[in-house]
């Protein structure tokens, strides 16, 4: 995993992160949820396809990366998919990966959790 000093860096030089980050502090602030549509047209990217996809999913992991190593919990949560309501694939893989959430856990309970402490922090 890149060093603290690292994810920050790459946060702070990068537009696009930047913005994603208010965006996300946002809607989070307002106990609020956003698609990841919504949110690629809100940060000037298109609202659907690989491009979105691939660039939303880098933006979000740089985000929840900081969140973690700063031991808040993953603001990429407020950010849900159309289809089932809740975040997409990337953001359980993640956090496996970051060790919050474990292989057997539910990843219902985990999210619903996640988003509860993410509106506790930033409003």
């Amino acid at each position: 995993m890149p060093s603290k000093r690292e994810i920050t860096k790459r946060l702070r030089e990068d537009p696009g992160a930047l913005s994603t980050y208010f965006a996300l502090i946002e809607v989070a602030m307002a106990r609020g949820t956003t698609t990841y549509g919504a949110l690629a047209e809100r940060i000037g990217l298109p609202r659907r396809g690989p491009h979105m996809a691939r660039e939303l999913g880098r933006l979000l992991e740089l985000i929840s990366l900081y969140e973690t190593q700063h031991a808040r919990p993953l603001l990429s949560v407020v950010v849900f998919s159309t289809t089932d309501k809740k975040p997409g694939r990337g953001f359980f893989a993640l956090a496996r990966d970051l060790g919050l959430l474990a292989e057997d856990e539910d990843e219902d309970a985990f999210y619903r959790h996640q988003l509860g402490a993410v509106y506790h922090t930033w409003s």
